[in-house]
């Protein structure tokens, strides 16, 4: 995964050169605020793989991220004041059924024992808070020197690269394996990154017409690839998923959409504090 992540990181640096070539010359946005998207960014990446390298399976992982609005809704609620929507709230409770009841799939199926699956699970759902952290701190450099999107993306992964090499390590054992045992790895690393660039171009014209198509667009896309990683890209050997997995991702997946394309929420403090001092200049 490791290698992965190095993937991902040099896709994006390149793609944001490749939209925006001056935007290491032209900042808007705090070098300190930067840095801090950098930690929060690669805590997620590292609880991610970490979760992966303890065991739990990628279409739990798909399940748990598909619950991030969870924890993007606590951050938002400590953090910055956000209130929510009566159907905002109840969608976050359907997601926290639909993970529960995908856990306990987990769980029953785990062939060291129902407690080896907790750790694997805490750690992704701490990855997870530093995801949402870091959305809550874009969303205040936003707030304070416009969205510049392409800057967040160049930095985060230019200030975040010399961290991924810094296990250049195991970077190189795992190209040397793959290019000595499993060369088709650098296939699918390859399409990996390829998909990835047809997503984002996807998703930004999808976006520009309805950001509720788009929504109804990752909903049906990630409960297909829960559906895949659970059957036919399943380890070989795996035990098959039960009943309780599909009802958890049916759960998380209603929960998300019916989230996503509530009415928008009531305005934070913080989105209050900066139009009284719009309209205090005003005047």
């Amino acid at each position: 995964m490791q290698l992965v992540m190095l993937g991902n990181y040099l896709y994006m640096l390149l793609f944001s050169l490749a939209v925006q070539p001056r935007v290491a010359c032209e900042r808007e946005i705090p070098l300190a605020t930067h840095l801090r998207l950098v930690v929060a960014a690669y805590a997620y990446y590292q609880g991610q793989n970490l979760a992966f390298a303890l065991g739990m399976p990628m279409h739990l992982v798909l399940v748990l991220k598909n619950g991030g609005l969870l924890s993007q809704l606590l951050v938002g609620y400590v953090l910055l004041d956000e209130h929510y929507s009566l159907r905002q709230v109840l969608a976050a409770l359907v997601v926290t059924a639909g993970i529960v009841v995908a856990l306990y799939d987990q769980l029953r199926n785990a062939e060291a024992g129902g407690d080896a699956a907790y750790l694997p699970t805490g750690v992704l759902v701490g990855a997870m808070l530093f995801r949402s952290l870091g959305n809550e701190w874009t969303k205040r450099a936003f707030a304070a020197h416009g969205r510049h999107y392409n800057e967040v993306l160049f930095y985060q992964h230019f200030l975040g690269l010399p961290v991924v090499l810094a296990s250049w390590r195991a970077l190189l054992n795992t190209a040397t394996a793959w290019t000595a045992l499993e060369p088709r790895m650098w296939f699918l690393l390859a399409a990996h990154l390829v998909g990835n660039f047809v997503c984002t171009q996807a998703a930004t014209r999808v976006v520009a017409a309805s950001t509720m198509a788009l929504n109804v667009v990752l909903c049906v896309q990630r409960f297909i690839s829960i559906a895949l990683s659970a059957t036919a890209l399943a380890k070989e050997g795996a035990a098959p998923p039960g009943a309780d997995l599909w009802i958890g991702a049916v759960l998380v997946t209603a929960g998300v959409f019916a989230f996503a394309t509530a009415p928008r929420r009531a305005p934070s403090l913080l989105a209050k504090s900066s139009s009284a001092n719009s309209n205090d200049e005003e005047a």
